[in-house]
């Protein structure tokens, strides 16, 4: 029969992957979107005064993607801190 250190251990370790797994999958989409609003803005269609077409949907991407992890980052730490 199995320890229950042994328990809480590899119950332990299922949840860093899991959440170092969700920080990984949100990261390459972070990249993904910024990288887009970048090739857009160096690549992207022009209207007639200049002034490139960006999509309103991905103008505000950056800091929403920024206020994502500093939130999640806070709130991890928090936890962290509490049980210590």
């Amino acid at each position: 029969m199995a320890d229950v250190s042994e328990v809480e251990s590899k119950r332990d370790q299922l949840i860093f992957w899991l959440v170092y797994s969700g920080f990984i999958v949100s990261g390459l989409i972070a990249i993904s979107v910024i990288w887009g609003v970048l090739y857009l803005t160096f690549d992207g269609q022009v209207d007639d005064n200049g002034k490139v077409i960006i999509p309103d949907v991905l103008q505000n991407w950056g800091g929403i993607i920024v206020g994502f992890y500093f939130g999640t980052f806070v709130s991890l730490i928090k936890d962290y801190m509490k049980m210590k």
